[in-house]
């Protein structure tokens, strides 16, 4: 492992041992595009933070953290300093981007498809509505 990749370790910035052994980092969208969109970074007070990286549903996904390897799917992310990913809207923007092309290339060929991608979130949606509601009746029970 090269010394850069030890320090990547040390310094909280990767946990994949694995790839960063065959030389492969992984990196999420916000490492990447150094936007300094993710919860710290030095963009977050004039341009927000990023629904990329605190969306923990899609966390683990293509080995990323929170959205941060399927940010595409996501609402409100940025492009070139500009709202673009407007995912419902125009997906081939993003289909176009330097890091979705990047991830299809890595993960290739479990790289998971949008439409995947999408249907997890609905699921995890799905579940939390369905736990909102038990806690609604047991509340409406007990009170």
């Amino acid at each position: 492992m090269s010394d850069a990749g030890v320090n990547l370790i040390r310094e909280g910035k990767s946990d994949d041992v694995e790839g960063l052994r065959r030389g492969i980092v992984k990196e999420n969208c916000w490492e990447f595009k150094k936007c300094g969109r993710q919860r710290g970074g030095n963009r977050v007070s004039d341009l927000g933070v990023c629904p990329s990286s605190v969306e923990k549903r899609l966390d683990g996904i293509h080995e990323g953290k929170n959205a941060g390897r399927a940010c595409w799917v996501i609402a409100g992310t940025f492009c070139r300093g500009e709202m673009k990913c407007i995912f419902a809207k125009d997906i081939k923007s993003c289909s176009a981007c330097d890091f979705y092309k990047t991830v299809r290339r890595e993960e290739f060929p479990d790289f998971q498809l949008s439409a995947v991608i999408l249907e997890k979130l609905r699921e995890a949606e799905g579940q939390r509505a369905g736990e909102s509601r038990f806690y609604d009746k047991t509340l409406s029970r007990n009170g």
